[in-house]
């Protein structure tokens, strides 16, 4: 439902919509309602609906962005603060315990000094401080509190904050259209592949009408980046920056980017240049990076634009929770880049707009994370746990589960690797997880955002592998050759292929591989139909239970019986067990170093 509304939801009508959905009671509606207010006009309107929204679903409250915006908006702006920095992931924090960022961290220093200066004084420097984060709605609540003080002020923050809010909307509205204009031209592809041409058929569909006063979207990087200079401009003006047009749109246009065999290009993301940018001729080593990085990074945002094959150009903005550059070995291959930590999607890209929730992504010379994409991962763990805690028997009785009965011969192979139906074969092995961290009074443990976010940064870390690997191209073509023809040349089939593999890096890796095997089975059983991740995790799901059926016929792993399905014992296995499946099935694919 809500991914429709997202849908059909344009720059001018929002307000409709929040109408049609008061027309009907539902939990989801209460969310969705509370959401387009939070982006509207934040109030405690937003706050009660959400709380309501979540309290009728069961649901515990989000724990992010979400929620500290409406508790912003109810003004509670300490309380906001102090529960999303308790809820702060490891990998976004000082040794301190505060946030790494400087600018996060001003703001949690800004609002503990309102305790002494609730007055004007404190206001100021606390909404200066969200604003220098990119905390704009918030922003706008604590504006609209100062107004009563310092009028002058106020204004003056509130609109540098919605200045900040405008050029988002602004980027997923030009985006939006961009879809749109996609999806009519594949439309009218396919029609007049099927279509007889006669003069009727290949006639206009609105001639003369209003579609020839339609402004046409970007059709490549160069014009989306052109697009955005208007708001960019009003951005630094508002900041007391340069706001010449002309120059800004200049600025943007000519934005760092790297070009990958003429099949994708990539807008560099900040927030320096490396030494292979420098190699490349994009500017020296560890200068900062301008254009639309560093027009981003003013409004701590972290941004991808770029275009892949024949598709339009595409972008994602994120709000940036800490930045930092990382380097490691996993199978024995060397990675390294930058990390952009990040907390939602003010602009979610092409995928995420069709509905997939994407944790992450490499990119470049690095990768980022969206943690609270994760905390919804999280939440699902402890969904799980809520559901099974109460009765410890129903953990028992999930947990004995034997697979169904295979025949013997070759008819038997096919029955016992078959992932034809899963039957929950994910929640079985989270549940095995979370009862082997059970204590002395509880029936079951808990999993952790820091977990989590852990598996999530090693399948990014398993593509920086790859990149390894398989770039520059010029000096590894026979393996790359050989991943084209194991692709069948086909770069929907690549994208597939390189989901597997990072993957199985992650399966192979991490502390506990279970975790990672859980989302093969979620991806294989769900799918992600706006994300190669399903086909690829299929694959990779077929070919781990094959080496499974080897070892198991061998007489090894005796906790799962061998003449039954094995995708429904895959909750008997030991972490040791799954990582030594995954390591002998990338040894076969040649992903094992040395």
């Amino acid at each position: 439902l809500t991914t429709a509304i997202d849908r059909t939801i344009t720059p001018l009508d929002p307000g409709r919509v929040v109408l049609a959905l008061a027309a009907r009671a539902g939990a989801a509606r209460d969310r969705k309602r509370a959401e387009i207010l939070l982006e509207q006009s934040p109030s405690p309107l937003s706050l009660g609906l959400l709380e309501r929204g979540l309290a009728a679903e069961g649901a515990q409250p989000p724990r992010g962005s979400l929620l500290r915006t409406a508790r912003f908006a109810a003004g509670d702006f300490r309380g906001a603060t102090e529960r999303w920095l308790a809820d702060l992931p490891n990998v976004a924090r000082g040794t301190d315990g505060m946030p790494s960022d400087p600018r996060l961290a001003r703001v949690v220093e800004t609002v503990r000094a309102l305790g002494s200066d609730g007055g004007a004084g404190g206001l100021r420097a606390f909404c200066a401080a969200l604003i220098d984060a990119g905390w704009l709605l918030e922003a706008r609540a604590v504006a609209g509190q100062l107004g009563s003080a310092d009028l002058d002020r106020a204004v003056e923050l509130d609109a540098r904050a919605l200045s900040g809010i405008t050029f988002l909307n602004a980027t997923r509205r030009i985006l939006q259209s961009i879809d749109s204009a996609m999806s009519r031209r594949r439309a009218s592809a396919a029609t007049a592949a099927t279509a007889s041409r006669t003069s009727a058929t290949s006639a206009p569909s609105n001639p003369g009408g209003s579609a020839n006063l339609r402004v046409e979207p970007p059709r490549t990087v160069d014009e989306l980046l052109a697009a955005l200079a208007p708001y960019v401009a009003d951005v630094r003006a508002f900041r007391g920056g340069d706001a010449d047009l002309e120059q800004t749109r200049a600025d943007l246009v000519h934005s760092p980017r790297r070009s990958y065999a003429g099949v994708a290009e990539v807008v560099h993301p900040g927030p320096t240049l490396s030494a292979e940018d420098e190699r490349e001729g994009l500017g020296t080593e560890g200068v900062p990076v301008q254009g639309i990085a560093a027009a981003l990074a003013e409004l701590g945002r972290f941004g991808i634009f770029g275009a892949l094959g024949g598709d339009g150009p595409d972008g994602s903005v994120l709000p940036l929770l800490a930045i930092e550059q990382r380097a490691g070995k996993h199978l024995g291959v060397p990675w390294h880049g930058t990390v952009a930590w990040c907390e939602g999607a003010d602009v979610p890209s092409r995928a995420g707009r069709a509905g997939a929730r994407i944790a992450g992504a490499a990119l470049h010379e690095g990768y980022w994370i969206d943690v609270d994409q994760v905390r919804n991962e999280l939440s699902a763990w402890e969904t799980l746990a809520r559901t099974f805690a109460a009765d410890p028997a129903r953990v028992e009785r999930a947990l004995a589960v034997r697979g169904l009965a295979a025949r013997a011969g070759e008819d038997g192979v096919r029955e016992r690797t078959s992932a034809a139906a899963l039957l929950d074969e994910s929640d079985r092995v989270r549940l095995a997880v979370l009862r082997e961290r059970a204590g002395p009074e509880r029936a079951l443990g808990a999993m952790t955002l820091d977990e989590l976010i852990a598996v999530s940064s090693t399948h990014e870390e398993g593509h920086l592998c790859d990149r390894t690997r398989f770039l520059p191209l010029w000096s590894h073509w026979p393996r790359v050759l050989a991943l084209l023809a194991n692709a069948g040349f086909s770069p929907q089939h690549v994208q597939e292929d390189l989901e597997y593999r990072a993957q199985l890096t992650a399966l192979a890796s991490v502390a506990d591989p279970r975790i990672a095997l859980a989302q093969i089975l979620d991806g294989v059983e769900g799918g992600f139909g706006a994300t190669p991740h399903a086909a690829g995790y299929a694959r990779l799901l077929d070919d781990l239970l094959r080496v499974l059926d080897e070892f198991v016929q061998a007489g090894e792993f005796p906790a799962v019986e061998p003449d039954r399905t094995l995708v429904h014992q895959l909750h008997r296995l030991s972490p040791e067990d799954v990582r030594r499946i995954a390591f002998e099935l990338a040894k076969r694919k040649r992903m094992v170093a040395g």
